[in-house]
């Protein structure tokens, strides 16, 4: 058996469990392994690893047949691991796929989602989705679930940016009342006159500039928000 699976424990077909991570589930396939043990968790990677893991057990039983056997393993321990561009294709493909069924369970999804929302609501930064304290919380609490990648994340509160971006815009677009007090703020706080810009699929840097336009404006737009004579909320 591979030197790598004493820091893995096997939970199912393509599923392992990180030792050292409370929880933490990656795809069981050999690179990824790797790749998840030396980024992860670099203290516990020996960089001298062959990349021929499944030979390993093999290796070990040559070293004890004699020192010409011992320099052939020796030879082979010096090989490197190939960065992560040298992984195979179906290795990231099949990473994605654990992805995707993760998400496309409900109750994962609702995890997902609110601890998205409590990153950007206490403004944490990506890293905390892979600190210990967190995965241990995590592994208690509901020790199927497993925390998604940063880009998942990432993508996850940009998606929750985006439509609220467009609600304020979409809010303007749609009130007259709103859109003339938007006039009159920009004019008191000498801000360029310009109208809030809404994302359009059509056009692939809308989303930009959507949001550039939102952050020159902010001022503006905050004092028509927050002025409860034209901005009311629903209760």
């Amino acid at each position: 058996m591979s030197l790598l699976w004493k820091h893995f424990t096997n939970i199912s077909s393509g599923v392992a469990h990180v030792n050292i991570a409370f929880g933490n589930i990656i795809r069981k396939t050999t690179a990824s392994l790797k790749y998840h043990l030396s980024v992860k968790h670099p203290e516990k990677y020996q960089p001298t690893t062959s990349i021929n893991d499944e030979s390993n057990s093999d290796s070990e039983s040559e070293a004890e047949s004699g020192p010409s056997t011992q320099k052939r393993v020796n030879k082979r321990a010096r090989l490197t691991i190939p960065r992560k561009e040298y992984y195979s294709r179906n290795d990231l493909v099949e990473e994605q796929i654990l992805t995707n069924s993760i998400l496309q369970n409900p109750k994962s999804e609702a995890i997902t989602m609110s601890l998205v929302k409590m990153i950007a609501v206490d403004m944490l930064p990506l890293s905390f989705v892979e600190g210990p304290g967190l995965l241990q919380f995590l592994h208690t609490v509901c020790p199927d679930y497993t925390v998604p990648s940063r880009t998942v994340i990432r993508d996850r509160l940009q998606g929750l940016y985006d439509a609220k971006v467009s609600a304020i815009v979409g809010h303007f677009k749609h009130s007259n009342k709103a859109t003339t007090a938007l006039e009159n703020a920009q004019k008191k706080i000498n801000l360029p006159i310009h109208r809030l810009i809404s994302h359009s699929p059509t056009r692939w840097n809308s989303a930009y500039e959507m949001v550039e336009r939102l952050v020159e404006q902010r001022d503006a737009v905050e004092s028509v928000l927050l002025d409860k004579e034209i901005t009311t909320t629903e209760k």
